[in-house]
């Protein structure tokens, strides 16, 4: 089984190639990045697409090629950002105002 690119096991697609992705590849995510690192990378290249898609000078065929790129890195965020909300959550502050693990035992 393959492992997408924050490390879940699962059918990661085409994203989560084990080489360096080109600007071509929609939905390309960065290799062998985790956590963070992948995620900045891919909103970084997600602000890229953004700024040539505004600046309105390629063709359409491109345009639609960097809009499917911006989907595919848009859900690497997505997922990046939902696993993080799970680990945060995870933890509850105590009466000393530390952040600790919660409990299993405990609703």
């Amino acid at each position: 089984m393959d492992k997408d690119l924050f490390g879940q096991a699962g059918d990661a697609g085409p994203e989560a190639e084990e080489q360096m992705p080109s600007k071509d590849q929609p939905g390309a995510a960065p290799a062998q990045e985790s956590g963070a690192s992948a995620f900045e990378a891919s909103f970084a290249r997600l602000e890229e697409i953004v700024a040539e898609m505004e600046r309105g000078e390629l063709p359409l065929e491109e345009l639609l090629g960097r809009f499917e790129e911006g989907v595919g890195l848009v859900r690497n965020c997505q997922k990046f950002l939902e696993q993080a909300q799970l680990r945060v959550s995870q933890y509850v502050e105590n009466r000393d105002g530390q952040w600790v693990l919660k409990d299993p035992d405990q609703h």
